[in-house]
């Protein structure tokens, strides 16, 4: 055919004895294919070039032999990884031999300098050529040099590079990312030993896989004294794994049947099933596989193991020869027949001869029936591969694939699984759809559309940044990349929504609004969204913008504002554009302490500072304004919905169960499964179904749906209750991993017992319970659940005799002083002593049946972090902790001493005393007064008979001193307005108790309440005190005394009193404030200064308006 590529070739190109295709690069930018146009080679059957063009300054180790078209170039066959020319016509194997053949040429600014050295110290010289890379490639399984010297380097230690982990017994350190991948990069195999692996909920070994914790020597507690030693002494300290191991014994749970002798005499392995002694020789324990160098029998008896003379082939009775002299070499245990050479099973017929007579290939173990082949290994009948061989799975007939592979030492993991508490006392009780994938061109970035009046017809659906009739033109953009952090969390319901605006800068108004993103911090750990803000398409280039992204905190039907961020947007020039940040929650936005300003003249709106960079401050405006000062009067009005709000008409923050332009629709994301039990429905995306349900404490599942497995706690009378605890729930999962569970949990002020929850319908079999009382010290810890029984509910009490003592407690001073090698050889003595569990600071010990040891990992020490100083919510200096580091799920207040309460907000320190800190702890939160505490019903019915007495007493008090005769001198109006005063004390008081109950405090009965109950008992006293210098006067005075006079004096005095004592306790209304209590969901009116001065000024205040009174009274009416 004329259409053909042949035709087409000799057609175009009559003139011409070379071509070259593709006209551009065709790898790296440099290098070309030419053609030659009389190949005998078939177009379709063989893809490789006559010639291939390149940049001979970067690759100086190749020859060139021609200048064609103004370009250097060689023959085909000058590029030895090309010499099978007759075999390539597949691209995928034609760009791997490019890779292999011009990955060593250097970069423009990478290659040699004129006195051949790189032209950085952080760079490495590929042998042999011009090329430089960086330092960070090397070791990283990727060949960069064309001769491979960048993977065969082997001092990478001595460069001290980053994020690199180095094998235990060789130089070599590899990159952190190869660790458990399943594969061995160190030959002794360390970098796959680790035991802990890195998910979303153990932090603690993802920080110790990438280097950021060391991990301190400590092994598995199954590898201590197991007979295999892994650890190397040093001059320091010449303990191992494997000394002073008295006090254990070869056999344990960990070393019985886990494929390896660890005793001497192999008595761990003799009476196990599906072993080769037992499917050969019987599991009866009296003889074991042996394959006697005559090769008459395969079986002997135990009594010839450890008896100094070798009876086996590869001396598998006598194996402690090999492990002493080839320690940490774990694979070389085949000892040689007649030499004192050791060999790996893994070399046992691989066709060379590693050993001095050659038994390792002899027929005995390789019978081969032809000749000697590398890739399979011989089984009596057939061949296997080699690499089936010391799987631990037969696969011949006769089991040769396993034979002596158990010398190799490299036991299996024996995990804590449920079946190992049998040893331990218990502790308390689809569619389918067409597509028309050949319209894919038509639409460029697009989706083409069938028409569904005609089928022939289709549209372009274009993304939002493409647009025109076939998606070809391309808007300009700003990829905004943002990840979310919340350092500290105290309430797991709370929802937020962010609004992203791209702000022109000139005149503040919003040029395009992008979508909102959800984001609820109790089940998402560090989300990353990725937003494109499109610029409109017709646009102006000289215009500057900036993004602002306003938080917004939801509730079921409520929405509140929190505050905003501000992002320049540097080279805006550019077409598309990126910036990647990180928005951190703070205390700010958390409690909704906004900063407000004063710089801007904001008409109808509040002025703000940003909460990324207080520096720069904007105009907040009201619904329907915008504007740099909110000046910009919009011509349509807001059309949101009531419970919506609205930032500029068009653009409305809906709430949770609404969406739509302006949130009239209703929207339930969980409609077909709606969240059950008071559960909070967040839709992961509005323009998807997906979502997911924030379920509270008691209650689990997609949809809230399931109650949880449920532990009563009950404190002993001789335990102090602590005010918090850190629960620790284990759960033991068979042949894998256990896996752990912690949270806090708050102990109110009057409780004594309290529940615990656990998102499964049974409790796990391990349940610990840390007290936290201090974070300076050690949490006592208490096991309070052991059983290997399925629980859904139980009831656990907390003693003495259940607290797990620290490992230090049962030896001297010197003790922790010791290497860790040393102190865990003593663990099994404190099982002697009849106690159920012991820690240290790495694992936790429990005591079995027989009063032996088992250890689980499980660091004591590092289940909490520290709040940062810039998120602590804790009033009163009080100290925040969490349960971890990063995407923490709950968060406590350590109170200092006189403080206490969820937040430390109550203190009872420098004579500060108010009703929120003597009847507050008890009330119950959402509770009405029926199912409030006894404590509270006695005290309503004391506070109301107070009541009635009080009005009763201050009106008779009112009457008597109203009268003329007895107002005639000065103590008749002290005593007519301490009686009104007191009236007014008393119906303040049940007002405020009242208000307490019912929680219906807000700021203005916060503030003049409280300042009322504070300033009207300290003038009543005041005014006590000037009558019992009147009566005094009336004394000493007798009938000289003036009563007009003292009927003066009363009135300049009580105007006196009142204008001190408003004077002296003006401070407290100024810094009285209303305080959201996440954790009791309730709100608390507090008091808190600042400053040392103002604290001490308010003690020293207080104590003179007691104690001055007091003693004026005593003094003179004696």
């Amino acid at each position: 055919s004329k259409y053909t590529c042949n035709a087409q070739v000799k057609l175009k190109c009559v003139n011409q004895s070379l071509i070259m295709f593709p006209l551009k690069p065709i790898y790296d930018n440099h290098v070309y294919f030419l053609y030659a146009l009389n190949r005998t080679h078939s177009w379709y059957a063989n893809f490789v070039p006559t010639f291939i063009c390149f940049d001979s300054i970067r690759c100086l180790q190749y020859r060139v032999t021609h200048i064609i078209y103004n370009r250097t170039c060689s023959y085909i066959n000058q590029f030895g990884a090309f010499h099978q020319i007759e075999h390539y016509g597949d691209w995928k194997i034609i760009f791997k031999l490019l890779h292999t053949t011009f990955g060593g040429c250097s970069l423009p600014r990478l290659a040699l300098t004129k006195d051949s050295t790189c032209p950085h110290s952080s760079l490495f010289h590929c042998s042999n050529s011009s090329k430089c890379i960086s330092q960070h490639r090397l070791q990283d399984h990727v060949i960069d040099c064309y001769n491979g010297t960048d993977e065969n380097y082997n001092d990478t230690c001595d460069l001290a590079l980053p994020h690199r982990f180095q094998c235990k017994l060789e130089k070599r350190c590899i990159p952190r990312r190869f660790l458990i991948d399943s594969e061995r990069h160190c030959i002794d195999g360390s970098d796959e030993s680790f035991t802990i692996l890195c998910t979303n909920t153990s932090i603690e070994s993802c920080d110790i896989l990438a280097g950021r914790k060391e991990v301190n020597e400590i092994i598995p507690f199954g590898e201590i004294c197991d007979g295999i030693e892994r650890i190397q002494p040093t001059i320091q300290d010449q303990d191992t794994d494997e000394t002073d191991c008295d006090e254990y014994s070869c056999v344990s749970r960990y070393t019985a049947c886990n494929g390896q002798w660890n005793c001497r005499d192999g008595s761990d392995e003799h009476t196990c099933e599906n072993t080769l002694s037992a499917e050969i020789c019987g599991f009866n324990g009296e003889e074991f596989f042996c394959i006697q160098p005559d090769g008459n029998s395969f079986c002997a008896s135990v009594e010839v193991i450890d008896d100094g003379k070798i009876d086996c082939l590869g001396a598998s009775d006598e194996r402690e020869y090999c492990r002493n002299k080839y320690p940490y070499e774990f694979e070389r245990r085949y000892r040689c027949l007649n030499d004192s050479k050791c060999i790996s099973p893994y070399q046992i017929c691989d066709c060379r001869s590693d050993c001095l007579l050659g038994d390792d290939e002899s027929l005995l173990l390789c019978p081969w029936k032809s000749s000697c082949d590398r890739t399979n290994f011989p089984c009596l009948e057939f061949n296997i591969p080699q690499n089936q061989r010391c799987d631990g799975q037969t696969r011949c007939k006769y089991y040769e694939d396993e034979w002596l592979c158990d010398l190799i030492d490299q036991p299996l993991i024996s995990p804590f699984t449920l079946p190992v508490l049998s040893l331990f006392k218990p502790v308390s009780q689809r569619s389918t759809r067409k597509s028309y994938t050949f319209l894919g061109w038509y639409c460029n970035r697009g989706v083409p559309i069938q028409s569904t009046a005609d089928p022939n017809s289709f549209q372009c659906f274009c993304p939002p940044a493409y647009y025109g009739n076939r998606c070809e033109y391309q808007r300009k953009r700003l990829s905004l990349i943002l990840e979310i952090n919340i350092p500290t969390l105290l309430e797991r319901t709370n929802v937020y929504k962010f609004f992203i605006f791209l702000i022109q800068t000139s005149n503040g108004s919003i040029v395009f609004h992008a979508e909102e993103i959800i984001y609820a911090p109790y089940v998402q750990c560090l989300p990353k969204y990725t937003i494109d803000l499109l610029y409109p398409i017709e646009r102006r280039e000289n215009i500057k913008h900036h993004i602002r992204i306003q938080i917004y905190r939801l509730a079921n039907s409520s929405i509140e504002y929190r505050g905003a961020w501000f992002f320049p947007i540097k080279f805006e020039f550019l077409y598309v554009n990126r910036i990647a940040s990180q928005i951190i929650l703070s205390e700010e936005i958390l409690k909704n302490t906004r900063t407000n300003c004063q710089t801007l003249p904001c008409l109808h709106g509040s002025c703000e500072l940003y909460l990324n960079n207080p520096g720069y401050s904007f105009c907040h405006c009201k619904p329907g304004w915008s504007g740099s000062l909110c000046n910009v009067k919009h011509p349509q009005e807001c059309d949101c919905s009531p419970d919506s709000l609205c930032v500029i008409p068009g653009i409305c923050i809906c709430p949770l169960n609404k969406i739509g332009s302006r949130c009239y629709l209703d929207y339930n994301p969980c409609q077909d499964n709606p969240c059950r039990n008071h559960g909070i429905c967040v839709a992961t995306d509005i323009r998807i179904t997906d979502a997911y349900c924030v379920c509270d404490e008691g209650y689990f599942g997609r949809n809230c749906e399931h109650i949880p497995s449920r532990l009563d706690v009950r404190f002993s009378s001789s335990i102090a209750i602590p005010p918090s605890i850190l629960v620790h729930f284990i759960s033991l999962i068979d042949h894998s991993e256990h896996q752990v569970r912690s949270y806090f949990k708050q102990i109110r002020f009057h409780e004594s017992e309290t529940e615990l929850f656990h998102p499964t319908n049974q409790l796990p079999s391990i349940v610990l319970i840390q007290f936290i009382v201090d974070n300076k010290k050690s949490f006592p810890l208490h096991l309070v659940l052991l059983s290997s029984l399925p629980f859904n509910q139980t009831t656990v009490e907390i003693t003495n005799s259940n607290r797990c003592p620290h490992i230090n407690e049962f030896f001297d001073q010197d003790f922790p002083s010791l290497p860790y090698l040393r102190r865990v050889k003593f663990y099994q003595r404190p099982c002697i002593n009849y106690i159920s569990c012991f820690y240290d600071d790495t694992q936790v010990c429990l005591c079995n049946k027989f009063n032996r040891t088992d250890c689980i990992a499980f660091i004591t020490t590092n289940n909490t972090a520290r709040c940062t100083n810039q998120d602590n919510p804790c009033e009163n200096n009080g100290e925040c902790i969490q349960d971890r580091e990063r995407c923490p799920t709950a968060s406590i207040c350590l109170c200092p001493q006189c403080t206490f309460g969820s937040l430390c907000q109550f203190n009872i320190k420098g004579y500060i005393f108010s009703l929120n800190t003597i009847l507050g702890p008890y009330i119950k939160p959402n509770a009405s007064l029926i199912e409030q505490l006894q404590i509270i019903h006695i005290g309503f019915v004391v506070c109301c008979v107070i009541f009635m007495c009080g009005i009763i007493d201050g009106l008779c008090s009112t009457v008597t001193f109203c009268q003329l005769i007895i107002r005639q001198t000065g103590r008749g109006i002290y005593l007519l307005i301490s009686s009104l005063l007191s009236i007014l004390t008393i119906i303040i008081c049940f007002i405020q108790i009242l208000l307490l109950i019912f929680e219906q405090i807000n700021l203005s009965s916060c503030i003049i309440i409280e300042y009322l109950l504070k300033c009207l008992p300290i003038t009543c006293d005041w005014l006590h005190a000037c009558l019992s210098i009147e009566n005094v006067l009336i004394v000493q005075r007798g009938v000289k005394f003036q009563q007009k006079t003292s009927y003066k004096l009363a009135k300049f005095a009580i105007g006196l009193v009142f204008l001190c004592t408003i004077c002296m306790s003006v401070h407290d209304p100024l810094h009285r404030r209303l305080l959201y209590d996440e954790v009791e969901r309730r709100t608390w009116c507090v008091v808190s200064y600042s400053s040392t001065f103002l604290q001490t000024y308010d003690s020293t205040i207080n104590l003179i308006n007691f104690i001055t009174p007091f003693i004026i009274n005593g003094i003179y009416r004696q």
